[in-house]
């Protein structure tokens, strides 16, 4: 973007465009903080589709529906040392990259947290009517519980419909393809 160019791009045009918290996620996970970066709203469209509509939303909607369709009491769950130790690990990684101000490397250790949970998800099949399939939604809930912070401080249009999909715990479609 340069104004002597002549390309300079309206915020105020692309918030409205694309909503605020698709162009906050572009600007701090999409651009690099270190050095110049090319804005394109293609990137901003692939990278709002890909991380948070199939990679967050997915998850979302559906461990919530399977918590709501199959009863799981997960209100006060505590998960077992080694998964509540993973977890600690890996939110430790993330606040040390945010601190640092490493947007591009948060974004890839989320989205690597959530292409695990989803592997999971795929993998033990817990929307099967198995005897673990309550315990496996547990744990991915909780998880994803203790990354939501991490969204929230960025999807900030979304913010209070992430905290009541968590507190009703039911189905919900979050967030829309651009």
């Amino acid at each position: 973007i340069s104004k002597s160019l002549g390309n300079v791009i309206d915020p105020i045009e692309q918030k409205n465009k694309y909503g605020l918290s698709a162009l906050r996620y572009y600007l701090f996970f999409g651009l690099n903080t270190f050095s110049d970066s090319k804005y394109s709203e293609e990137n901003l469209i692939s990278l709002w589709n890909s991380d948070v509509v199939n990679g967050l939303g997915n998850i979302i909607a559906r461990t919530l529906h399977l918590v709501d369709i199959r009863n799981i009491n997960v209100s006060g769950y505590e998960p077992d040392e080694l998964i509540k130790n993973h977890v600690a690990n890996c939110i430790e990684e993330i606040e040390s990259e945010f601190e640092k101000y490493n947007f591009n490397l948060v974004r890839l250790k989320l989205n690597a947290v959530l292409a695990r949970l989803n592997k999971r998800f795929q993998d033990e099949r817990p929307f099967e009517d198995k005897p673990q399939s309550p315990q496996i939604i547990k744990e991915i809930y909780y998880e994803l519980t203790q990354i939501i912070p991490f969204y929230s401080i960025v999807l900030t249009d979304h913010k209070e419909q992430l905290e009541k999909a968590f507190k009703e715990n039911k189905k919900v479609i979050l967030f829309e393809r651009k």
